[in-house]
C-alpha cells in the first residue's frame, strides 16, 4: 500500500516504473509530493471560494 502511494505520487512528477527501477527515487518523490500539495491547496481554495 505504501509502495503504491509512492509510485502514484512520483507519477505526478512524470515517473514511469521500469523493470530495472521499479521504485522512484527521493527527488521524484519530493517533486510529486510538492505537486500533490499544490493540487490540494488549489482544490481547497476553489472549494471555499464564494462569489458575493
Amino acid at each position: 500500500m505504501i509502495a503504491r502511494f509512492a509510485v502514484d505520487t512520483a507519477r505526478l512528477a512524470v515517473f514511469t516504473p521500469a523493470r530495472r527501477q521499479p521504485m522512484p527515487g527521493t527527488k521524484k518523490l519530493w517533486e510529486g509530493y510538492m505537486l500533490l500539495s499544490l493540487f490540494v491547496e488549489n482544490y481547497r481554495a476553489g472549494r471555499d471560494y464564494k462569489v458575493t
